[in-house]
């Protein structure tokens, strides 16, 4: 990604911040951008590798870094989201969240001596801290892991995606789960299929990693656009932020996405 890209970029976060609440909202905003910036990245590997300019096997390992490191970024984001929504949690999820470094197997057993690490710390404090440490337990290693995961912490996934240009919600689901599955086969079994013995691994192209990159960024693009559009004091103030900001990133998802097996330039 060029530098003028990553500049402009952050001009047009640096324009809305000061219209974002104080506290997880604004870091979320923060989060926005780097995940952006981490997008634009995976781009440019991807066009590493279309433009011819490495080797083939070069090209296979950067593309299956891209798989991995997409999956990460999407683990990432999940929990930045579900932190700075935290006010938002249903009852039943905070009562089901261990105090922090209590080593409790059950949330609501934990003694006074539990909280002498936290003297000084309000009531907030440490609901929050508790929440943190919580989250960034989490893993999300199965299309199930995360609907139950974001309907626990109040996003039902029908109200979330709806659907993806005509695409049903089942069909969009079961195409991210092969992104993670693939993922999965690269981290644990080196990209070799696990059930054949073989010295040939499963081959990998650009148009199933771009694909890949479309599905995460998706997701990631709803669940930001659905929190940060919720967390300014003046929409009409920061509409025009808004309006480059979700153009950023719905123009990346357009780059990346694959239609009829080829990628689409936008």
């Amino acid at each position: 990604m060029s530098r003028e890209k990553i500049e402009y970029l952050r001009k047009v976060f640096a324009t809305c911040l000061p219209h974002v609440p104080a506290g997880q909202m604004k870091s979320l905003w923060f989060n926005a951008q780097r995940s952006l910036e981490q997008w634009w990245r995976l781009d440019e590997l991807i066009g590493l590798v279309r433009d011819g300019k490495v080797s083939d096997d070069a090209g296979s390992e950067i593309l299956r870094a891209v798989i991995v490191f997409a999956h990460s970024v999407l683990e990432e984001s999940i929990r930045e989201v579900a932190i700075a929504r935290f006010d938002k949690w249903p009852a039943q999820t905070i009562a089901s969240v261990p105090l922090i470094e209590s080593g409790a197997q059950r949330p609501e057993k934990f003694t006074f001596g539990d909280l002498l690490n936290h003297r000084g710390k309000g009531v907030a404090e440490l609901l929050m801290d508790s929440a943190i440490a919580w989250v960034n337990s989490k893993s999300f290693s199965s299309v199930s892991d995360i609907v139950s995961f974001l309907e626990r912490i109040g996003i039902p996934i029908k109200e979330l995606i709806g659907s993806y240009d005509g695409e049903s919600i089942d069909d969009y689901l079961a195409a991210l789960q092969g992104v993670i599955q693939r993922r999965h086969q690269i981290v644990h079994h080196g990209d070799y299929d696990p059930a054949n013995r073989t010295l040939e691994r499963r081959p990998i192209n650009v148009d199933e990693a771009a694909m890949a990159c479309f599905r995460v960024v998706q997701i990631i693009f709803t669940l930001y656009t659905r929190e940060l559009a919720q967390s300014t004091r003046s929409r009409e103030e920061a509409i025009e932020g808004f309006g480059v900001l979700f153009s950023f990133m719905a123009g990346l998802a357009g780059k990346l996405k694959v239609d009829e097996g080829e990628v689409a330039e936008s």
